[in-house]
């Protein structure tokens, strides 16, 4: 019985946070399935914001207002994570650049652009850059796992999605103090992200992945 109650308060308190937690930019069609992107500022070359592993644009709520002082600046989430749809599931690491092209180029989003990435992210932007030489114009890599020693691989234990169903890791607050320092709904989105089920299982799909990544 309290497994059960505890499972329906997960389930109450993810559809409110849908409700609540609005996404702050649009959808695009990126080949059968939406992914969200949100750009601000205006200028040239546009900035991209490639977040780390299982993270989502809410992330760069503090980097992307500076940026967007100076030029354009756009964030999105990767397919299956925050507000983007995961197509038909699957999940290959190497089709992360391609729809992240398809993504700009039917935002109207013109390149070539700067990405910035973090952790996988940075992975990510070197794939986008080495198969998209000519629509990058300079890439920016923040704690690049290529060259600096990261945890990222032994921090997500593969029981966080099955906790996250159950409300068991809702309640234990653990995945949620990751959010602690960003600004206004942007941490409230990423809390609410980081406990749900759905996020979760992709973010694991891609920690499972890196060495396709790295390779």
């Amino acid at each position: 019985r309290d497994a059960y109650a505890t499972q329906s308060y997960a389930t109450v308190a993810t559809a409110l946070e849908r409700h609540r937690f609005k996404r702050p930019g649009g959808l695009v069609d990126a080949g059968g399935h939406q992914l969200h992107i949100y750009c601000t500022g205006r200028g040239a070359p546009v900035v991209i914001l490639e977040a780390a592993a299982g993270s989502m644009s809410p992330a760069w709520a503090w980097v992307q207002p500076d940026v967007a002082r100076k030029t354009r600046v756009c964030s999105y989430d990767r397919a299956g994570l925050g507000w983007s749809e995961a197509g038909d599931g699957r999940y290959v690491a190497s089709r992360v650049p391609e729809e992240l092209r398809v993504l700009l180029d039917r935002a109207n989003e013109i390149g070539p652009v700067v990405l910035v990435g973090h952790e996988a992210g940075a992975l990510f932007a070197r794939m986008y850059a080495a198969r998209f030489p000519e629509d990058t114009a300079a890439l920016v890599l923040i704690d690049d796992p290529t060259t600096v020693q990261t945890t990222m691989r032994t921090t997500f234990p593969s029981a966080w999605p099955w906790l996250a169903r159950a409300g068991l890791l809702r309640l234990s607050g653990h995945l949620s103090s990751l959010a602690e320092g960003l600004p206004g709904e942007s941490g409230g989105a990423m809390r609410a992200f980081l406990n749900r089920p759905d996020h979760l299982t992709r973010a694991a799909m891609e920690l499972s992945q890196l060495d396709e990544v790295t390779g």
